[in-house]
């Protein structure tokens, strides 16, 4: 067994390799992906762009076949892009802000787990909700909610605040991630927080900061400009809408094995069991005030999300929450942190490269007269399609709107798309489109590190919850725009 399954990885890497060579060596690289002279000219050799987009496409093959982790497999994929291509670029991956702003936010949980805080909320909240898994679910999507608004990173929100609070309910009712007692109620629970931290984001236009970014577009491009008042008007009947299907819609086709739950039963021993609040648990909330409070108002201090998440989780351990050996073995943030700072850093490479600014300009090429003469309803849907398939290729949702948006943006001038609509409907796929994979936006990798879901069950069921999503917003959204008079 051992020898085959040996066997089965070299062919899996053997398979990543001809797919760099092929891409390299027999597909001819583009005009402007091309390397230059000093004058500027193309030379017909592949440039830095095309070095990094051969391997960044093996990544994401590999990252689908698994011949090793993922950390081991962006690790290879940098030493291979540096050492075959003398590109090191990627390597800056691990210095960026929003990698640490996932690796904080992964141990911010370990703060939470260690000092039992997250086991109280739990309680407590099962206490209140204690009936149903769904209603469970219900309540999970309410909290990411009301903490949206004053949260511009869902990734500190859903995965440094939520996710803590509910993997200590499931596994206070008996489900274990990483065994097959994940199955009970956690991976059900825990895997639709991603689709639920998305629609969170689309819902406010502070719950994400690639909202600001795609505003800041359309004022530039389209001369309309959105308030935060204006925004909830037009995403509140789509996202909310999705925000009530994606609990019942993973409820039947990922469903949990136990249906009911005696929480308030649970709650009320385990609560007498806890006892008063320990001195961990109320210097953690604290904290976590602070933080929320840092979070809410980073715009006027001008503290980023990652200080502060990064400061949250160091303070933990300073102030005794936790301890720096309940961090060193929290093998799951590490393992996260390798991997996604790799894609993080091919990503920004690639970007640095040219390559996402010679992508959009081809889609500009292909479809800034497709839609000439098109109804609006269809031109839409076709840009929506383009815009979630295209999440495959991008590991940062404000990466992809900075680059893909002013595409889209001037080909709806063109094609005279309703401006306000076209800002509404874009926003909204660049965030349900992340849920394809596992990568495309900073909350994924926390809540995929966290070993609740495999990562087939990730792209699986984030691919049917994506196409939900597309179809709720192209036709209710359509109509709730119509109905308001913005379309």
């Amino acid at each position: 067994m051992e020898k085959k399954s040996n066997a089965s990885k070299w062919i899996k890497i053997l398979v990543l390799v001809a797919i760099v060579c092929i891409i390299y060596f027999l597909i001819p690289c583009p005009e402007g992906l091309q390397a230059v002279d000093e004058a500027g000219n193309p030379t017909g050799a592949p440039g830095t762009s095309w070095k990094l987009l051969s391997v960044y496409v093996a990544v994401i093959i590999g990252l689908i076949l698994r011949p090793v982790s993922e950390g081991a497999l962006l690790l290879v994929a940098i030493a291979v892009t540096g050492l075959v291509f003398g590109v090191t670029t990627p390597l800056a991956g691990y210095g960026n802000s929003t990698t640490w702003l996932v690796f904080a936010a992964f141990m911010v949980g370990t703060a939470f787990a260690v000092s039992g805080l997250g086991k109280r909320i739990a309680y407590i909240l099962l206490k209140a909700f204690g009936n149903s898994v769904l209603g469970l679910c219900y309540v999970e999507c309410l909290t990411d909610f009301i903490i949206a608004p004053a949260t511009s990173s869902n990734t500190a929100r859903s995965g440094g605040i939520v996710m803590p609070i509910f993997e200590n309910v499931c596994e206070a009712l008996g489900s274990q991630k990483g065994t097959p007692s994940a199955r009970k109620l956690g991976s059900y629970i825990i895997y639709t927080l991603y689709p639920i931290s998305l629609g969170t984001c689309a819902v406010f236009l502070t719950a994400a900061a690639s909202n600001g970014v795609a505003v800041n577009l359309a004022d530039s491009i389209m001369g309309i400009q959105l308030q935060w008042g204006r925004w909830l008007y037009g995403m509140c009947v789509p996202g909310i809408l999705l925000l009530l299907i994606y609990p019942i819609l993973m409820y039947v086709i990922f469903p949990p094995e136990v249906k009911k739950i005696e929480g308030k039963k649970i709650a009320k021993e385990k609560l007498a069991e806890m006892g008063p609040m320990s001195k961990q648990e109320i210097t953690l909330l604290i904290l976590f005030v602070l933080a929320v409070i840092g979070w809410a108002t980073g715009s006027a201090t001008g503290i980023s999300s990652t200080t502060v998440a990064v400061a949250f989780f160091a303070f933990s351990v300073l102030f005794g929450v936790c301890d720096w050996k309940d961090i060193e073995n929290t093998r799951g943030g590490w393992s996260c942190l390798m991997w996604f700072g790799g894609i993080i850093g091919f990503a920004n490479a690639l970007s640095s490269a040219g390559f996402f600014s010679w992508l959009a300009d081809q889609f500009g090429i292909i479809f800034e007269t497709t839609f000439i003469g098109m109804s609006p309803w269809l031109a839409m849907t076709i840009l929506t399609a383009v815009n979630v398939v295209a999440h495959y290729l991008f590991a940062s949702t404000s990466a992809y709107v900075s680059s893909m948006f002013p595409v889209l943006f001037a080909i709806s001038v063109v094609a005279k798309l309703p401006a306000e609509v076209t800002v509404y409907a874009m926003t909204a796929a660049s965030l349900y489109g992340c849920l394809v994979t596992q990568y495309s936006n900073a909350a994924g990798p926390v809540i995929f590190a966290g070993g609740w879901a495999t990562q087939g069950q990730f792209w699986k069921y984030g691919a049917i919850n994506a196409v939900v999503s597309m179809i709720v917003y192209i036709t209710i959204g359509w109509v709730w725009w119509g109905i308001t008079g913005i379309l």
